[in-house]
């Protein structure tokens, strides 16, 4: 009982000293190699490393003073469950004016390339699957439009596009059902519920996704291939992150 208290304790103590009264950035970033990606990238040690029940966060300016303002590096959890949970943990506890989600995707073939950077327009929850009634009506209840504060300035050679999400990477076999039956060119396992909690508290949400991979009727170079996506993944993070700090 003693350390749940302490832990409370600092966790209260910590979130007061660092996140009140000015709000904070806060970076989702999701998968465990783009996390991975991101602690390099930005040269995270231990030593500044915190706790949160989904993963580790840490403050920017404590590993790179090249940030303009407060930005917290955020590890929310990779598919629906843990990427919505511990985003409404990030809204609650790191007092956020804006939070940005920044990861890979897979990108349809011939409506992206490789290494380009969607910047999310609408996102879906495409694995719904209603038996009773209509899946379209439930998926379109979870669609989340973006809409992107006007004082925002992003790199104007990024893609406006939908992405969807699902508990699975893409099926060869669906691309163009999908890719027609929503308009998307990316998908990945997050954005949607990062973008549903974010709207549900009235936050402004950036979701940034590199394509990590092209997946076509005859599938991906991802997969069954751990190690292409680890280096993709690398490239798609470094490339990300520059855009983070052009941008804020």
């Amino acid at each position: 009982m003693k350390k749940i208290f302490l832990s409370i304790l600092f966790l209260f103590l910590f979130v007061f000293n660092h996140c009140s009264p000015e709000k904070n950035i806060v970076i989702i970033v999701s998968a465990n190699a783009e996390w991975n990606s991101v602690k390099n990238i930005v040269k995270a040690n231990s030593d500044i490393l915190k706790q949160s029940p989904y993963g580790e966060f840490f403050f920017a300016d404590n590993s790179d003073s090249s940030f303009k303002e407060n930005v917290i590096f955020f590890h929310g959890g990779w598919g629906k469950i843990d990427s919505a949970a511990s985003t409404q943990w990030a809204i609650s506890n790191l007092n956020p004016k804006l939070i940005i989600n920044i990861g890979t995707a897979g990108g349809f073939d011939k409506k992206v390339r490789m290494f380009d950077v969607i910047l999310a327009k609408n996102a879906f929850v495409y694995d719904i699957i209603e038996r009773m009634y209509d899946s379209q009506s439930a998926i379109h209840h979870y669609k989340t439009e973006m809409k992107l504060d006007p004082s925002i300035r992003l790199p104007k050679n990024l893609i406006h596009a939908n992405i969807i999400s699902a508990d699975q990477d893409l099926d060869p076999s669906q691309i163009d059902t999908l890719s027609n039956l929503y308009d998307a060119s990316a998908a990945d396992w997050e954005s949607a519920s990062i973008a549903r909690v974010c709207s549900k508290n009235d936050i402004q949400v950036i979701i940034l996704r590199g394509i990590s991979d092209i997946v076509s009727s005859k599938g991906s170079i991802t997969y069954n291939n751990k190690k292409a996506f680890e280096k993709n993944t690398d490239i798609v993070m470094q490339k990300l992150i520059s855009v983070i700090k052009n941008s804020f």
